[in-house]
């Protein structure tokens, strides 16, 4: 019913180079366009799919069905030779309004769209779920990308052309500006110690931004997109593995564990993961200084040390153990 959320699966299509052409030769790049427009919209309706509209160089469209959706998009992807394009799919709710389309599901797609290599199909996780049973061709894992408003990554899939792994990201000269990102990054989510808020994916671009523009550095805007996610999915996941291993050496009071994993963790070797070792190397110091992991003993005998380090480890260890007498 128009204007109320639904469950469906999004398509969305591009032609990867397509203004290019135009600049070139528009009578015939609108040609090849058209040409392979016509193929993919027989696909969608012969898989039971709807097209919305053109999105320019490429179409909108709707399936009720996610794995209608993937075999129309790989029946049609042969077929589209006078063009290069590329897919996305993502099943999830949207609104239909006057014959339009809106709704996270919609600028999720285009988001995985930007993800998609010439000659190939990319969907999120859930739409690899959901089509599990079926009888489809075996999917490619690509990695995780950060989509404005869902709160995790999404892990992402593709068949056809080969897709690389988001993990190796290919430099260039072009791009040496950006090998600051991780400590402007990591610098922005380790403020206070981890004792503030992390800052919102939208200051974090801005750090990164401006860090770009002191470097100087030159490249187009899916390059620098795509290293600004990678970077950010890389410290979140630290971010949560230091959070668990804390958690776990505060059970035991066994402080070496964390000083350990940052000395082996790419989090150890920027400026705030120096200033964690230090600290948890003092709070290490309280529970050797005391030759117990008796909470309460390791206060009650560094309490009463009239040692300057004894008391600096002390103040460390209540920091993580608290007060305990």
């Amino acid at each position: 019913m128009v204007g109320e959320k639904v469950l469906r699966t999004v398509v969305l299509s591009d032609a990867v180079g397509f203004t290019a052409r135009m600049q070139s030769d528009e009578p015939n790049a609108l040609q090849a366009l058209a040409h392979d427009h016509q193929v993919f919209r027989a696909a969608v309706l012969a898989h039971e799919g709807e097209v919305v509209k053109s999105t320019g160089d490429g179409l909108l469209c709707l399936f009720n069905s996610p794995a209608q959706a993937v075999r129309a998009c790989l029946a049609a992807l042969p077929m589209m030779n006078a063009l290069q394009h590329r897919f996305a799919i993502h099943t999830g709710e949207v609104t239909v309004v006057e014959g339009d389309v809106f709704g996270d599901a919609v600028n999720i797609c285009a988001r995985l769209e930007r993800e998609a290599k010439p000659g190939s199909v990319v969907a999120s996780r859930m739409v690899l779920d959901l089509v599990k049973a079926q009888a489809l061709p075996v999917a490619t894992k690509v990695g995780k990308v950060i989509v404005r408003g869902v709160q995790e990554p999404l892990e992402i899939y593709a068949w056809g052309s080969k897709v690389p792994a988001r993990s190796s990201f290919t430099w260039s000269p072009t791009k040496m500006g950006f090998l600051l990102v991780p400590v402007v990054l990591g610098a922005v989510w380790w403020q206070g110690r981890m004792s503030q808020p992390p800052a919102d994916e939208e200051s974090v671009r801005r750090s990164v931004s401006k860090l770009i523009q002191n470097e100087g550095a030159n490249s187009d805007a899916p390059d620098i997109e795509a290293l600004i996610d990678e970077t950010y999915i890389q410290v979140l996941e630290e971010v949560e593995q230091y959070e668990t291993v804390k958690v776990e050496a505060r059970k035991a009071v066994d402080p070496t564990k964390v000083v350990q994993w940052l000395k082996t963790s790419p989090m150890g070797k920027r400026e705030r993961g120096q200033r964690e070792i230090e600290h948890w190397s003092l709070v290490a110091m309280a529970v050797e200084i005391a030759g117990s992991r008796d909470p309460k003993v390791v206060v009650q005998k560094l309490s009463e040390s009239k040692n300057p380090t004894a008391s600096i480890a002390l103040t460390a260890f209540r920091e993580e153990f608290g007060g305990r007498k």
